[in-house]
């Protein structure tokens, strides 16, 4: 299982609560069919009454994925302003179970200080995740068999940004994650390679990296128009205390233009690269929150390199109601220069909006996607990117 800070949302705490960005931030994967769709009309009703123009609200949101279970998260969400002229700052408590034992508790913070000049970020809490492990690279994702594995732990991801030009954001980040994983059952199914994770296992990810940001987004909630970049680097290195030495790369941008009074193109494309001795649960997760791809069980597709690309139009319909359409594809593999056309993974979907803060532009959100061989409903509080 696999643990990816996410940041510039409306809630870093959440994307950061379950390894392989399970749960993106400040949201979680709904059930499916009319039961999916009755819930979160009702959970749009209900926030739109408890919401209005409030910058605190309590919220449940329900779980259900093959990945953690079906269950309830909640989130305890304060939006306050730190400067004048700055982003709307946010600070999130959450918290979720699943019948499947699954729990995570997170605490997290986005601030902006002093005219949008200094950006801090971060996310600290505890995991512990009951998960199917597939194994490691496109083969394994397709062969679709698995072994159940438990995951915990505790971790802590600050970072801290100086504006040193319009819109553009520099500064370090420290990555801190303690990972003790235990096979569920000692027996492997029919063809599964032996060796692959060992009966026990307890890793300690201890790295410093600098991220770059280039934000010129109009609204950081739901954007109209603008772009967003960011180029994330982390070196674990075991003078910092890790066990293993390895390099994460990460880069993601996103593009959005208005093309009417009510509606956006928005475009994703994003890029992962490891290198060195790279513990399972940190390699590049197809379907994470880092690529935001819908459709796929977090963890079934994971390797040293992913690339992805996706574009979504977004239209709001009818007063604080919207609906969204969704495309893209990506893949993994050991490197770059291995990526074949055939092991392409596209993902296509649409979804259902609920404007619950018009100040904010925050939405709730439903969204249906289909994978290669598998599918999925989200359910969440803003947009997928």
């Amino acid at each position: 299982m696999k643990f990816r800070e996410s940041f510039g949302r409306h809630s870093a705490a959440f994307a950061a609560l379950l390894i392989y960005s399970l749960l993106s931030s400040n949201s979680a994967r709904a059930g499916s069919g009319e039961d999916a769709v009755e819930k979160v009309q009702e959970q749009a009703e209900a926030a739109s009454e408890l919401l209005g123009e409030r910058r605190f609200f309590v919220m449940p949101i329900p779980i259900s994925n093959p990945t953690v279970g079906t269950g309830l998260g909640a989130s305890a969400t304060y939006l306050f302003d730190a400067g004048e002229n700055a982003p709307t700052s946010s600070l999130n408590l959450m918290g979720l179970y699943t019948d499947t034992e699954t729990w995570a508790v997170g605490l997290g913070t986005e601030t902006y200080f002093k005219d949008d000049k200094y950006r801090l970020s971060g996310a600290v809490g505890y995991f512990d995740a009951n998960l199917e492990f597939y194994g490691i690279g496109s083969g394994a994702g397709d062969r679709g068999e698995s072994i159940g594995i438990n995951q915990k732990g505790p971790f802590l991801v600050p970072r801290f940004l100086v504006q040193i030009a319009e819109n553009l954001y520099l500064g370090p980040q420290f990555r801190y994650i303690a990972i003790d994983t235990a096979l569920q059952d000692p027996i492997l199914p029919p063809d599964f390679p032996e060796g692959v994770l060992p009966t026990a296992i307890e890793n300690v990810s201890s790295g410093l990296g600098v991220v770059l940001e280039r934000d010129s987004r109009d609204n950081k909630f739901f954007p109209h128009k603008g772009s967003h970049l960011l180029a994330t680097t982390n070196f674990a290195r075991d003078w910092i205390g890790s066990d293993n030495n390895y390099e994460q790369f990460e880069l993601g941008y996103n593009l959005y233009r208005k093309l009417g009074e009510h509606s956006v193109l928005a475009w994703r494309a994003t890029g992962c690269f490891r290198e060195g001795n790279v513990p399972f649960y940190d390699l590049c997760n197809f379907g994470g929150e880092e690529d935001a791809i819908r459709g796929y069980v977090g963890g079934q597709y994971r390797d040293k390199v992913s690339v992805t690309t996706q574009i979504e139009y977004r239209w709001r319909f009818y007063k604080k109601w919207g609906m969204v359409a969704f495309g893209g594809i990506g893949q993994v593999a050991p490197e770059i220069g291995e990526m074949k056309f055939d092991d392409l993974l596209p993902s296509v979907g649409i979804g259902i909006r609920w404007m619950a803060s018009e100040k904010e532009r925050v939405n709730l959100s439903i969204d249906y996607a289909r994978g290669k061989d598998s599918d999925a409903w989200y359910f969440r509080i803003g947009e997928a990117f």
